[in-house]
């Protein structure tokens, strides 16, 4: 256990660390079965030690009714994403009286879920140098903005969390039961956090709790506008100065290749993929986002009335241009999607490996963008990787599923942070459901993802 006390020792230093004239709010997110209760309480005792008092609380005094939590179906994600906990009530009897200006008179839980009946708790008045010590699900969401002075994500894997909970929650019901909630209600809601938040982007700190005996500690990258100005303009030196060599990467080439047998794989995915594009159809005018070198758009040439053909890289578009040669209906376009002003709509937008390229602040941007560009009937195909280390060069290390951002290498050894973001099949469909998207997201295997669709009907 000495790692595991290590890592509480950083984490105490980094919590005092903080000043406020107020308690001090210490958020403990992470996903259900991460182990973030167990680490609250080892913190309070390991503050205890150094003198700091403690006040402990859970989000799961501060649920809902059932009634209210269950209204979209027992097993609905969207419901337990949406309609679980009462946050208004945890800000008022907890989170704004322990904040700037708060007169500290708090109470921990107002609700007992169990009973499903309001709990008679009294209110209580704490010393100003308290730490609060909160443990729960859906931290992050922008309901509680501005209400942490330090978050700590608790990540675990979901395989990981579905067998430790297997023990857990035996007040599910039995076996069978206790998964049932879980693959359909617990673990698509907090997929839908995950993609919709970036909780482990935005914490101050990140514990990596699959084995709680070798916990590990990681910084997240913080995304500020004017860092994430500075990652798209060095995404785009990137893709400019790799254009002449971006086809290696398609192709399984030089650092790209990973033996015959993940070969055969990556090429039986990308024809899945083609072939659902096939069958999707292309018609009309079309619009292709980032184009790069051209490697999908020959699939949509033949059906397009006018292409349309964009890429924020002048380097890209010349190589897309190179390898069509000069066709007519199509014109090509430098410039950036986030300020393109097009004049026309479009009957059909297609992007290829740029959703994962796309800020997580700017995601609703973009697809409100899309709708834009889109005629009222106007349909999507977009094609994006899945994550799956084998799926870049030998010499680049992914840094997680969660991580937003990863460092590339070129082949002459230059390096360049970019946005890079892999979205869950069924989370991003969710996702983009939330926002009156009517999308299905397909994998093709384990590397490749495909989604198709529009905007959902209006209602009658």
């Amino acid at each position: 256990m000495a790692r595991r006390e290590a890592i509480h020792e950083q984490l105490v230093e980094q919590i005092l660390a903080v000043r406020a004239e107020h308690p001090l709010r210490v958020g403990i997110d992470g996903v259900d079965g991460a182990g973030k209760t167990t680490l609250a309480d080892e913190l309070a005792k390991a503050l205890g030690a150094k003198g700091r008092p403690c006040l402990r609380a859970s989000i799961d005094g501060f649920h809902m009714p059932r009634s209210h939590r269950i209204r979209r179906g027992e097993y609905s994600p969207e419901g337990y994403f949406l309609d679980s906990f009462d946050y208004d009530a945890l800000r008022e009897e907890l989170l704004d009286p322990l904040g700037p200006g708060g007169n500290r008179e708090c109470r921990t839980r107002v609700f007992d879920y169990r009973t499903d009946s309001p709990a008679a708790e009294p209110q209580t008045t704490v010393p100003a140098h308290t730490v609060l010590l909160f443990d729960g699900v859906f931290l992050q969401r922008p309901e509680l903005d501005g209400c942490w002075d330090f978050v700590v994500f608790v990540q675990a894997e979901f395989d990981t969390i579905l067998r430790r909970v297997q023990d857990r929650d035996e007040w599910m019901g039995d076996l069978e039961e206790i998964r049932k909630r879980y693959l359909l209600r617990y673990i698509p809601g907090q997929q839908l956090y995950l993609g919709s938040c970036k909780p482990a982007a935005r914490a101050d700190v990140v514990v990596m709790n699959d084995l709680p005996e070798s916990s590990a500690l990681r910084l997240p990258f913080r995304s500020s506008e004017d860092t994430t100005e500075a990652l798209l303009a060095s995404q785009i030196e990137y893709y400019s100065a790799r254009a002449p060599d971006y086809d290696e990467w398609f192709l399984r080439q030089g650092r790209y290749d990973r033996g015959e047998e993940a070969t055969a794989i990556w090429f039986a995915e990308m024809d899945r993929a083609k072939d659902s594009l096939r069958r999707f159809g292309v018609s009309g005018n079309v619009l292709e986002i980032a184009c790069g070198t051209g490697l999908w758009t020959g699939l949509l040439v033949p059906g397009a009335d006018h292409l349309v053909v964009m890429d924020s890289s002048p380097e890209m578009l010349q190589a897309c241009r190179e390898r069509l040669g000069e066709l007519p209906d199509i014109e090509y376009v430098q410039t950036d999607i986030f300020d393109w002003k097009p004049e026309r709509r479009f009957d059909l937008v297609f992007f290829a490996y740029w959703l994962s390229h796309v800020p997580p602040g700017r995601f609703e941007d973009f697809w409100e963008i899309v709708e834009a560009l889109l005629e009222p009937r106007g349909r999507v195909f977009f094609v994006d990787g899945l994550y799956n280390e084998a799926s870049t060069a030998v010499d680049h290390v992914l840094e997680g599923p969660e991580a937003t951002t990863v460092l590339r290498r070129l082949n002459d050894g230059r390096e360049f942070r970019i946005v890079k973001v892999f979205h869950r099949p069924e989370e991003l469909e969710r996702r983009l459901a939330l926002m009156g998207w009517d999308i299905n997201v397909e994998t093709a295997g384990s590397f490749v993802l495909f989604g198709h669709g529009g905007r959902h009907p209006p209602e009658a």
